[in-house]
């Protein structure tokens, strides 16, 4: 029997024997391994059609099946050839301009077994020019392979065909829109101080601040036809909340022709203030063989934009309204006393309420008669004046020797105008003073 001492010696000696003989084979495969890293670095070396610095490209012209544009480098900035009223994105034509550069190919088939014309190059196929330190150069597009990742293009500076990377050629045959300016709001949407509205109806809105001591519960006010306070949720819902979403589709003209877009005479927009003083007005159309414009300020460019309905077309000022005419808060009211037809006085006491001289639960004057009371709703802003009235209503209350008062006055069958302390405002249905007397006779 072997010496288990002589056996795990013998063991290790043949391990390590059987590591150097492997690794001398492998070195045997390969005499350099630096050839080995640079086979593989060599395998995907990417070829460049061009040497050259983008930045010197200054001059480019696309002609796609479509449209031909050229743009124009001056002083660093992009500018579209004879239409000095297009806005264009000079970081998007640096970034075509690198596109160029960047272009490359898997093979270039110089010997003639492929023709211009197998690869669909001819006098109609689209193509680009650029002028650069290289001077002028073409490129001219042809086909597709058929598994879509190469194309063959031509350049002017060889007679050869290129198998080019479709993924490095298909970005310099963008249209023109991909170099032009959006429209886009200067303004701080999140930060509007002012609006002017204009359209079937005109208004302005500012914002201020919040009293609630005073029971104002909102920040923004209509200043204009009318001093009323407007509701922040309907403001921000209607006006700020679709500006966000306006997104542009197309440009359709930069000739200023207005009219032709539903824009004529520009009488429909929202003009903007924001709190750092920054302003911007935004004319828009109405449904306009099926789609919605809008231009921006005084320039000449025309948008389509991606609305299913314009929200501005036909808004009103009661829309934008906080509409309660009577909101306070009940732990103010001292007593109320309502003057009409039929006589009510209320008094509101910490425990219970007292209509006429009878008692009421407080969960009946909290959940019933308040809410009713104070909860009146108008259906519309009345520009007009008042004559008489048929009903008043005073709130008196308790920490102030001031009273509100508003009167009722028959404005036609269906409403009465609204003033309140003299200050006549909205509309509201006589339909709601009913039910509101209704509830008082039921509970007195």
């Amino acid at each position: 029997m072997f010496n288990k001492k002589i056996l795990v010696p013998l063991i290790a000696v043949i391990v390590l024997l059987g590591v150097l003989l492997a690794v001398t084979m492998l070195g045997g495969n390969n005499e350099n391994n630096g050839d080995i890293s640079s086979d593989i670095n060599d395998d995907y070396t990417t070829n460049y059609i061009f040497d050259i610095d983008s930045e010197t490209i200054n001059l480019i012209t696309v002609k796609l099946s479509d449209e031909k544009f050229t743009l124009v480098k001056e002083d660093g900035s992009w500018s579209l050839d004879g239409s000095p009223n297009t806005s264009i994105s000079t970081s998007a034509v640096n970034s075509l301009a690198s596109s160029i550069a960047d272009i490359s190919y898997d093979e270039l088939i110089d010997d003639g077994s492929i023709k211009k014309e197998d690869c669909l190059i001819n006098e109609e196929s689209e193509y680009l020019s650029f002028e650069s330190e290289l001077g002028e150069i073409t490129i001219t597009l042809g086909m597709t392979t058929t598994d879509g990742t190469l194309c063959y293009i031509t350049t002017s500076l060889t007679d050869g065909i290129y198998l080019a990377h479709l993924d490095s050629v298909a970005p310099v045959f963008a249209p023109l829109k991909a170099y032009r300016n959006s429209a886009s709001l200067r303004v701080d949407i999140e930060n509007l101080v002012s609006i002017d509205y204009s359209s079937t109806e005109k208004f302005v809105l500012e914002k201020g601040s919040i009293n609630k001591d005073k029971a104002e519960f909102n920040s923004w006010k209509i200043i204009s036809p009318l001093k009323i306070a407007a509701n922040d949720e309907a403001v921000n819902s209607k006006i700020v909340e679709p500006l966000k979403q306006i997104k542009i589709v197309d440009f359709a003209s930069d000739n200023g022709d207005f009219s032709s877009f539903g824009l004529g005479g520009k009488s429909k927009y929202i003009a903007l203030t924001d709190a750092d003083g920054k302003k911007q007005t935004v004319y828009f159309s109405s449904q306009t063989a099926g789609k919605y414009y809008i231009s921006i300020d005084d320039n000449k460019t025309i948008y389509e934009v991606s609305l299913s309905d314009n929200p501005y077309i036909a808004l009103k000022t009661i829309d934008l309204a906080d509409r309660n005419i009577t909101l306070t808060k009940m732990t103010n009211i001292k007593n109320v006393i309502i003057d009409g037809p039929k006589d009510y006085r209320l008094d509101f006491l910490s425990d219970k309420g007292i209509i006429n001289g009878k008692e009421i639960s407080y969960d009946t004057l909290n959940q019933s008669i308040f809410p009713a009371l104070c909860g009146l709703m108008a259906d519309d802003i009345y520009l007009g004046s008042q004559n008489g009235g048929e009903i008043m209503i005073t709130f008196n209350y308790k920490d102030s020797t001031s009273s509100d008062v508003v009167i009722f006055s028959s404005h036609n069958d269906r409403y009465y105008s609204v003033s309140k302390n003299g200050s006549v405002k909205y509309l509201i249905l006589k339909s709601k003073i009913s039910d509101l007397q209704k509830l008082l006779e039921e509970a007195k």
